[in-house]
């Protein structure tokens, strides 16, 4: 999202158009054809955005550690279960070591 944010500026898009920019880049992430097959799903439509938040660690350290986190709400259908079950006990995402890559599963 932060390149997304980053790439619009750089072509002049306004303050008020950086929030869409961004939103699509997060959205096109989860989307992407390959990770969705890396991952053993599929999406059943696009999902919601519910949250971002960026972070920065609290420890006086040479140098701070900052990152930004995505919540993504929808619906998705497990295509290859041995596929999915191995990504779910690892994480999903690069952030994991940070508390990132969590996904909470309901059955409906």
């Amino acid at each position: 999202m932060m390149h997304a944010k980053y790439q619009a500026k750089q072509q002049g898009i306004g303050a008020e158009m950086l929030p869409h920019y961004m939103q699509q880049a997060a959205q096109q992430w989860l989307c992407d054809p390959k990770r969705l097959e890396q991952w053993g799903i599929s999406l059943d439509v696009v999902p919601d955005i519910e949250a971002y938040t960026q972070h920065q660690s609290d420890k006086k350290t040479k140098q701070r550690i900052q990152f930004s986190s995505v919540d993504y709400q929808g619906v998705l259908t497990i295509q290859d279960p041995e596929k999915f079950l191995t990504q779910y006990q690892q994480g999903f995402g690069r952030a994991k070591a940070l508390g990132c890559g969590l996904m909470l599963i309901r059955g409906i």
